[in-house]
């Protein structure tokens, strides 16, 4: 069996691209995906996320040198691509400098499983993943971050298209994708004081949050799962509930209204500042400020520890309004 390493683009606390998704964050939920399927092949994976490169080349080297430290046989980055904000679909591609047929193989599985544009491989002598890794590699983009209908596809069709980039890279068959679950979207309202939120469908994925305000949300995916008898996926892409402990409502939630006044810059008023993975201080610390700088807010959201959430433009996550002075 083949030995395999796979990382996140970008860093952070150096942000990719951002639109409908963020480029750093969903790469960070498709890498141990792909791996947890590779390894169901029965690979061995090694997983890698950058959390300290500060510029461009900081972060790139930090990926390279995890890569070229390991033994291995192919090398995979995952990254997501921005153009221009459009409702058109704009596709998956992925780019190599001397992998031809892998690239093409992986971005039609992708294309295969989802319904995304499948953008083909295309040849890159200019990436310094591509040039400096010393073994195999591919350089995998999801799909476009700004295309309104691209974010669709992929919400709907995020395990599939995990299944196929893993099964394409080691030369599995990847499976049939089952039909669509009729009735989907569809509107709940919690029942219980305090709902965890998984990383995927079944009580064996981390926690990554919690619900503690009985209040309606809209279920995008079903799926079968241990710990419940079904578990649905938030529209929020916050991840999966258990639905034994939601009521199902006649229509699904209504988006909230657009925030006004987005984005400010904020100066942090504190030595030390936790950075959280959602807004709320039940979401894990994912890194902290400790320069009382300026930064910039482009989303604001209510949550548990604070009067008041905001993420961070960068794309690093989410921090407390309590302990910043607005700019």
């Amino acid at each position: 069996m083949g030995r395999y390493v796979i990382s996140s683009g970008h860093s952070l606390r150096n942000s990719g691209a951002i639109g409908y998704l963020n480029e750093v964050m969903e790469a960070r939920r498709v890498v141990p995906r792909v791996a947890h399927y590779m390894r169901q092949l029965g690979h061995t994976v090694l997983e890698y996320h950058d959390n300290t490169g500060i510029t461009v080349s900081e972060n790139l080297n930090n990926i390279v040198r995890y890569h070229n430290s390991q033994t291995r046989d192919v090398d995979i980055s995952i990254h997501f691509n921005a153009f221009s904000t459009t409702n058109q679909p704009r596709g998956t591609e992925v780019l190599y400098y001397d992998q031809s047929a892998l690239a093409a193989r992986v971005s039609k599985a992708i294309s295969d499983s989802s319904g995304l544009i499948n953008r083909g491989a295309k040849r890159r002598t200019d990436l310094y993943f591509l040039n400096s890794t010393a073994r195999p590699a591919i350089l995998i983009e999801v799909c476009f971050v700004d295309s309104s209908a691209d974010v669709a596809i992929y919400n709907s069709k995020f395990e599939q298209i995990c299944q196929a980039i893993a099964h394409s890279i080691v030369g599995a068959a990847t499976p049939t994708p089952p039909p669509p679950t009729p009735g989907l979207p569809y509107g709940v309202r919690v029942t219980v004081d305090q709902l965890n939120i998984r990383s995927g469908p079944g009580s064996n994925y981390p926690i990554v949050g919690s619900i503690t305000d009985r209040g309606s949300y809209t279920i995008v995916e079903e799926a079968n799962g241990s710990g419940a008898s079904k578990w649905g996926k938030l529209k929020s892409g916050a991840g999966w509930i258990s639905l034994d402990f939601v009521e199902v409502t006649s229509t699904p939630t209504p988006p909230p209204p657009p925030p006004t006044g987005l984005p400010y810059g904020v100066r942090v008023t504190v030595d030390q500042l936790n950075i959280r993975s959602g807004p709320g201080s039940n979401y894990p610390i994912v890194g902290s400020i400790t320069d009382r700088g300026s930064y910039t807010i482009v989303e604001e959201a209510n949550g548990t520890g604070a009067s008041k959430w905001g993420k961070l433009k960068s794309g690093a996550g989410w921090i407390s309004l309590d302990y910043c002075q607005k700019i």
